[in-house]
């Protein structure tokens, strides 16, 4: 069951395995990192923050779509 405030992420391709990897083996998941990209709040602020990703090596240059909902 979910609750108010819970977030549910919908990914793609190099979306979902840069997600995958930022989750450690106990299952808690990186805070900052996906606080920094489920906040931007334009397709340019996305555009620029996946360009500068696949630059670091971070995300794979493949299809890239997150969809972020928090309950409320």
């Amino acid at each position: 069951a979910w609750l108010p405030g819970d977030e549910f992420l919908l990914a793609t391709d190099a979306m979902a395995l840069w997600c995958m990897q930022r989750i450690n083996d106990s299952g808690r998941y990186d805070e900052a990192a996906f606080g920094e990209v489920t906040r931007l709040l334009s397709r340019e602020s996305f555009t620029n923050w996946v360009n500068s990703a696949r630059e670091r090596g971070e995300l794979r240059n493949d299809d890239t779509t997150l969809i972020s909902l928090r309950t409320g």
